[in-house]
């Protein structure tokens, strides 16, 4: 039993461990280095590079259990130093580190949110281990966090088998599909700095991460369990389909968040749900477009990029920055919206999108 769905739930844990346990230190640690997010910036693009690359590239597995290794070490030094600058410095290597792992292992399987598809209760059993990593005392310091990532890389070593992937296309390079993933990143990277908004509405530390732990994890798992048992749907309707609701609902949500804060969980849900619908839309797909690893690594870089750049003005402008990302996200999801339309009821509406 532990072969077999240790490894999803390992994977799951350090997506969302890396999520809110890295915004957390850097906001603590680094706040005077683009308001904290240096780190995230650094976990997702290299879990983006190594992913991608991994998937085109034959990687032994000694490069999983070095990363993973070598996050762990960091990890523990995080918090020795009497120094801020040498803790944050170990930090960020420790994201590097982190980030290549969980690409790799990603590459290697199958991404968490495809997973999903498979049992709602991997995401649902790894956020349950994340928030008592909050509540355990101790538990939620760097030694902590290293010994979790020792015992998910103990996990994924038991599942691991030989990287078969060198020539496998590259199948979500669009832009276009890179959008959900993007709004859900941005929000669980920006946990704790909107928490000081959050604060004013009377929300403390403890109901933020278990509201953002619901709805990257308990949200689209519950989304999926529902459209798996509901006729088989995810298989009888087509991939276009999931992938319209998916960026309606990303351009509702978008919209309310970027309004008054008032409708701000509202937007949440929404961006949640349209995440969900996309984790399906991966899973269904059979028309896989062939990229330079490269090019992939660019479109999907768009998140990490979004992210550096509020980073490095949240200190100026406030929420009026993620207001602004909100709205082009909404933006660019109503465009690829219309053009979805506008193909449908083109001459060639029979063709395969290629948004």
């Amino acid at each position: 039993m532990l072969r077999t769905h240790g490894a999803p739930i390992a994977s799951w844990t350090l997506m969302l461990l890396g999520w809110f346990w890295l915004g957390h230190q850097g906001l603590q640690l680094g706040w005077l280095y683009a308001s904290g997010v240096t780190p995230l910036v650094l976990w997702w693009a290299c879990r983006i590079s190594a992913k991608q690359y991994a998937r085109t590239h034959t990687v032994a597995s000694s490069w999983v259990f070095g990363c993973g290794l070598g996050a762990a070490c960091m990890l523990a030094l995080t918090g020795l130093s009497p120094l801020d600058d040498y803790d944050f410095a170990a930090l960020n290597a420790a994201s590097v580190l982190w980030g290549m792992l969980l690409g790799l292992t990603e590459a290697r399987s199958q991404s968490p949110s495809n997973q999903c598809a498979q049992s709602m209760y991997y995401p649902l059993v790894a956020a349950v281990c994340v928030a008592g990593m909050w509540f355990i005392p101790g538990a939620w310091s760097g030694i902590g966090v290293a010994l979790a990532v020792l015992a998910c890389v103990g996990l994924l070593g038991r599942y691991d088998r030989s990287c078969d992937t060198q020539g496998v296309s590259l199948a979500h390079a669009r832009w276009s599909e890179q959008l959900a993933p993007m709004a859900m990143g941005l929000m669980m990277a920006t946990v704790w700095q909107s928490h000081a908004w959050c604060a004013g509405i009377g929300w403390s530390s403890e109901n933020n991460l278990l509201v953002h732990l619901l709805l990257m994890a308990g949200l689209p798992a519950i989304a999926q369990w529902l459209i798996n048992r509901t006729a088989n749907l995810r298989h009888v309707l087509h991939v276009n389909t999931w992938r319209t609701w998916s960026l309606a609902l990303l351009v509702c949500g978008s919209i309310l968040l970027a309004c008054d804060a008032v409708y701000w969980f509202a937007g949440m849900l929404l961006q949640a749900f349209a995440w969900a619908f996309h984790s399906v839309t991966r899973s269904t797909r059979s028309d896989a477009v062939r990229e330079h690893w490269l090019y992939a690594v660019s479109v999907a870089g768009l998140g990490p990029a979004a992210l550096l750049w509020i980073g490095l003005v949240i200190q100026q402008q406030g929420p009026a920055v993620l207001q602004i990302t909100q709205l082009c996200i909404a933006m660019l999801s109503a465009c690829a919206l219309l053009r979805m339309f506008a193909v449908k009821s083109g001459p060639s509406k029979g063709a395969q999108l290629e948004v």
